[in-house]
C-alpha cells in the first residue's frame, strides 16, 4: 500500500492546510466553538473497515502481524461530516498507558489527549496528509449520511501527529471534509 504523502506543517506545506487545521490544540475544541451556534460538533464512531497499514504500523513502531487497536471516527455538524478521524495504537499499550482509549465510545479523543493528567504526554510536530490512508472516508458508508451518498463528498488534506506516553504511541490522523468549505463561519475562524 501507498502510504499517505506526508510533510511537517511548515514552510510551503502550510499552504496546505488552513490556520485553524495547524493548531496544536483539540481540533473538536476548536469546531465546537465555531459551531456552537449550530448545536456543535458530534462524534460518530465508524466501523474499521481497513486493517493498518505498513505506515500507520512504522509511525507508532509496531512490529509486522503485532496487534493493534484501530478507531475511526466522522466529527460531523448536523448531517455534515466535516472531519474523518482516524486512530492507531498497539494494543499492548491500551492495556497500559493507553487503556483510556477503550472506553471512549462516543466521546471525542480531545478527552484523553488534551484532559489534564499525571503522566505528561508529548507530541510529534503536525504533518500535511494529502490523502487518506486507502479505505477511509469517502463518499459513501455509514458515515456519510444518505442524502450526502449522492453529492461529492470527499476527503481532502488533512493532518497527523503522533502521541506518545511513557514509550506507548497513538497515531491521530484527520482528513478534512470537503463540506468544511462550503459551512460559511468556518473560513473566517482563526484558531
Amino acid at each position: 500500500m501507498t502510504p499517505p504523502s506526508t510533510s511537517v506543517v511548515r514552510g510551503s506545506a502550510r499552504h496546505r492546510l488552513k490556520r485553524w487545521q495547524c493548531a496544536p490544540g483539540s481540533l473538536t475544541a476548536h469546531l465546537n466553538r465555531t459551531y456552537a451556534d449550530r448545536g456543535g460538533i458530534r462524534v460518530r464512531v465508524l466501523p474499521v473497515r481497513r486493517p493498518a497499514t505498513a505506515w500507520e504500523r512504522r509511525q507508532i513502531g509496531a512490529r509486522p502481524g503485532e496487534a493493534l487497536w484501530l478507531r475511526e471516527v466522522a466529527l460531523c455538524c448536523g448531517d455534515e461530516v466535516l472531519v474523518h478521524a482516524r486512530s492507531v495504537a498497539q494494543v499492548r499499550a491500551t492495556r497500559l498507558m493507553w487503556r483510556c482509549l477503550l472506553g471512549l465510545g462516543s466521546r471525542a479523543m480531545a478527552e484523553v489527549l488534551f484532559a489534564p493528567r499525571r503522566t505528561p504526554l508529548s507530541r510529534t510536530p503536525l504533518r500535511a496528509l494529502a490523502r487518506p490512508v486507502a479505505g477511509c472516508g469517502g463518499n459513501q458508508g455509514p458515515h456519510v449520511p444518505a442524502r450526502q451518498r449522492d453529492q461529492s463528498v470527499s476527503l481532502t488534506g488533512g493532518r497527523c501527529s503522533v502521541f506518545g506516553r511513557a514509550g506507548a504511541s497513538l497515531l491521530v490522523s484527520e482528513w478534512f471534509s470537503s463540506a468544511i468549505r462550503r459551512l460559511k463561519k468556518l473560513g473566517s475562524t482563526r484558531a
